[in-house]
């Protein structure tokens, strides 16, 4: 059995999903995200996460990009660097 107190990393691909410690996570895709005229676009990448039945879909900005995030009991964040348009992604996921 997994140490419950020890890091979970998940790699998926565009629309896969994959659980680490009891999160069901999946990459849902990435978007660039135009924050006006003369600015460059930046990326993001929309999860999806299930835990007990319940579910929350959320947008990962790149300006917090590997910042720590908290759902269902669990701290995520994304590893890999930040892309306008991600085909895959890196999830650390701890229990907390």
């Amino acid at each position: 059995m997994a140490d419950q107190g020890a890091p979970v990393v998940l790699d998926l691909a565009w629309g896969e999903s994959g659980d680490a410690l009891g999160l069901k996570i999946t990459f849902n895709g990435g978007v660039p995200v135009h924050y006006g005229e003369g600015k460059p676009p930046k990326g993001s990448v929309v999860l999806i996460l299930e835990h007990g039945g319940k579910e929350d879909s959320v947008v990962w900005m790149e300006d917090d990009w590997s910042e720590p995030h908290q759902a269902f009991g669990y701290t995520y964040r994304v590893l890999n660097p930040p892309e306008l348009k991600p085909r895959s992604v890196r999830i650390e996921v701890r229990k907390d």
